[in-house]
């Protein structure tokens, strides 16, 4: 009964540390998407469109980078020619349209390294809970939109944008019916694309 009791206590001693260790990738994974969607929108305030879509094409580059460095994952070298070739293009492509366009200030640019940088490891840490640790694609998706509301809902709150929200969505109630619609396309676009 005792060797019983004691083989309960093991088991659920490692179910805790296993729901632990996923609740800190869910974390890790929240805060990366709450600092990707976060500094992206705000780099808008210093740079224009034209240099937030240069930027954010050099995604490509540092999500392999970072899974290579970080992460042990290994490309063939086509991939990275390819790689290498459509960042070039779009940067080349985005020049040529307007080169005096991509107006920039040092604030927009780091907060846009930022929201690249946080962009990049998304891929990565998916792919560590859903192949590595084989984790539902459903479980992973609810997990991380709770927690990146919280988070989103803290940073309304410090910055006190939620105060100034408030009465705009009481003044403009199809604004916040519309931002439902777009809060419920992406979790189906996101349930798609994983």
């Amino acid at each position: 009964l005792e060797e019983e009791e004691e083989e309960e206590d093991a088991a659920a001693a490692a179910r805790s540390t296993t729901q632990l260790r996923l609740l800190g990738w869910y974390l890790l994974l929240s805060a990366l998407i709450a600092t990707a969607n976060g500094t992206s929108s705000a780099a808008l305030n210093y740079v224009n469109m034209q240099m937030k879509l240069v930027a954010k094409n050099g995604k490509i580059v540092t999500v392999m980078l970072l899974g290579t460095l970080l992460f042990g994952k290994r490309y063939l070298a086509v991939e990275y020619g390819y790689m290498l070739l459509v960042a070039c293009g779009l940067i080349i492509f985005f020049m040529a349209a307007s080169a005096a366009a991509l107006h920039s200030s040092f604030t927009g640019v780091a907060l846009l390294a930022l929201a690249v940088l946080s962009d990049s490891m998304l891929p990565n840490v998916q792919q560590r809970l859903l192949q590595d640790l084989q984790r539902p694609k459903g479980e992973v998706v609810f997990h991380t939109n709770w927690i990146s509301a919280l988070l989103t809902l803290a940073a309304a709150v410090t910055t006190g944008e939620l105060g100034r929200a408030l009465p705009f969505f009481r003044a403009h109630r199809a604004t916040l019916a519309l931002l439902l619609v777009q809060s419920a396309a992406g979790f189906g676009g996101i349930l798609a694309y994983l």
